[in-house]
């Protein structure tokens, strides 16, 4: 399955994406720009979109496809 875990980089994000990685789901992250790095445990594991997380154009480009 693929998923879409709008703020992957806080605490409760980070623990979603981690559960979803051990379920074999494929993962895309949504985070502020200035947070990116804190999913740098992550980065050969998933899709990262960095943007404002209420900006509807940086969602539509981590859902599409």
């Amino acid at each position: 399955m693929k998923v879409c875990i709008v703020g992957a980089s806080g605490k409760l994000g980070q623990y979603m994406v981690q559960h979803a990685l051990e379920r074999g789901d494929e993962v895309v992250g949504v985070c502020r720009e200035q947070s990116v790095g804190k999913l740098e445990r992550f980065k050969d594991r998933i899709s990262i979109v960095p943007g404002r997380t209420n900006d509807r154009d940086v969602i539509r480009r981590a859902v599409a496809g």
